[in-house]
């Protein structure tokens, strides 16, 4: 497997490694789900493409694990992360993050780990109603 699941410090870590294949990536979303499983709660995930390189995907790949993704019902809201330091990485990252549309994951995209770490440990900020008005 081009890729590992590990829940460490109520974090969600995913790391992708070599080439990544269509099949590659619906077997993750498979151990992702099997992972969340063993949880009472949906954590915050952070996804490494440091290692992974050009990807083998096309966008059908794509739209095909946002269409799976787009009807769970988590334990609770997270955000995804998603740490993609060259610009394909960056650009599938992107494709994900614009297509993706459960109310309940806020993704992000990042260059990388640290600016990640800051935007997952950032607290949810409430908007004030009559701010607004």
């Amino acid at each position: 497997m081009p890729f590992e699941v590990v829940t460490q410090n109520q974090l969600l870590l995913i790391t992708l490694r070599g080439t990544f294949t269509g099949q590659d990536l619906m077997e993750l979303f498979a151990s992702v789900r099997a992972e969340e499983e063993k949880l009472p709660f949906s954590p915050n995930r952070l996804t490494d493409l440091t290692l992974a390189r050009g990807p083998e995907l096309t966008h059908y790949d794509i739209a095909r694990m946002v269409g799976l993704i787009k009807f769970i019902r988590y334990h609770n809201s997270h955000k995804s992360a998603i740490v993609a330091p060259s610009l394909l990485q960056y650009g599938f990252a992107r494709m994900f993050q614009m297509l993706s549309t459960n109310p309940q994951v806020e993704v992000g995209v990042f260059r990388d780990m640290p600016d990640a770490h800051v935007w997952l440990e950032a607290e949810e900020r409430q908007l004030d109603p009559l701010s607004l008005a």
